[in-house]
């Protein structure tokens, strides 16, 4: 009954309770349980953006506790993923430009989020992230245009 249940939803409801399971094993600082659950998201719904972007940001505080290359490239391609899953995802979008800002590309930080803004150029969300990294940046000047 649950294999039909699932085949007919697309374990919609399932990914769902994986990711916030590992949400809350994220915050308790089980990273490698979070993950594990990120991955069984991913399993039970491939096509769900969420689960990858979980999955990236969860390696992404990895990489930031223990500076594993490993665990940066990971979370840049889980990012990706998540991007290739939903083209509009504001926080996969924030947490790929703050990686590659982290990893000293900010260029390519850059590049991404004005792609981004002109591939949805009426829609606020990649103007605020410009704005936002701007700002990072300490250009004020640069994100205020982006603001008006």
């Amino acid at each position: 009954m649950v294999l039909l249940a699932c085949s007919l939803c697309g374990c919609t409801l399932l990914a769902h309770g994986q990711n916030a399971d590992g949400v809350r094993l994220v915050r308790q600082g089980f990273h490698q349980a979070a993950i594990e659950r990120f991955q069984q998201a991913i399993a039970s719904d491939p096509q769900n953006p969420d689960g990858y972007y979980n999955l990236a940001a969860a390696y992404h505080r990895l990489a930031r506790i223990s500076g594993n290359p490993e665990h940066w490239e990971q979370a840049e391609s889980y990012y990706n993923q998540c991007k290739d899953r939903d083209p509009n995802h504001q926080d996969c979008y924030r947490g790929l430009a703050v990686l590659l800002v982290q990893r000293g590309r900010k260029d390519e930080a850059f590049r991404l989020l004005e792609t981004w803004s002109e591939r949805y150029p009426t829609s606020p969300t990649p103007k605020i992230e410009l704005a936002r990294l701007y700002e990072e940046m300490a250009d004020r000047e640069t994100a205020r245009e982006y603001l008006y």
